[in-house]
């Protein structure tokens, strides 16, 4: 192969591989991206629950406005999170805990418990709450798989000079379900 050859050739390899690796993690971050929209969808269902649980509380209990005011402060906070994953996590680990501190009324309120409204919020809440940790971590699970893809040598170059970035991971899930763990142990008899 003549030399004038080998540098066009060179380029045209170059050039085909900062294409395929733009293509490949362009379609990663979408992939990443796109395991958001089910866990933000659940996470609405769980800002539902507060309205009506809220309501309840009050009906049965008056003197709990303070605790009921915490927990909608909570859900208003996670509401406005500024939608980057590690904030909205941190938004929701406040609100799952506020709320796990209102359904602990039962223990102090038979009453409350008593109520069929009462146990098909505190329902939800665990179904949910058991359904936001799996899609969590599927989303951190694919914004891990794109970042390291990203991070790679030399991918590194065509996600610096492409405008791609790293994402950004629900990080709190642990520290959530801990609180959570603990809390529903704090209420066993």
């Amino acid at each position: 192969m003549p030399l004038e050859w080998l540098i066009p050739a060179i380029l045209v390899v170059l050039g085909l591989w900062i294409a395929l690796t733009h293509v490949r993690l362009s379609g990663m971050r979408r992939a990443a991206i796109a395991t958001w929209d089910p866990l933000e969808m659940l996470l609405r269902q769980r800002h539902d629950l507060v309205a009506p649980l809220i309501q309840l509380v009050l009906a049965h209990l008056p003197k709990q406005k303070k605790l009921t005011d915490t927990l909608l402060q909570a859900r208003n906070a996670a509401l406005g999170a500024d939608l980057s994953p590690d904030a909205t996590g941190r938004a929701e680990l406040h609100l799952a805990t506020a709320m796990q501190r209102v359904l602990d009324l039962e223990r102090t309120h038979p009453e409350l418990g008593a109520e069929l409204t009462f146990r098909r919020i505190r329902a939800s809440f665990e179904e949910l709450d058991a359904e936001i940790a799996l899609a969590g971590e599927a989303f951190n699970e694919a914004a891990l798989c794109y970042n390291r893809a990203a991070v790679s040598i030399p991918a590194i170059l065509v996600v610096k000079y492409a405008g791609l970035h790293l994402l950004e991971y629900f990080a709190v899930l642990a520290e959530e379900r801990e609180a959570l763990r603990q809390a529903s142990l704090s209420r066993a008899p």
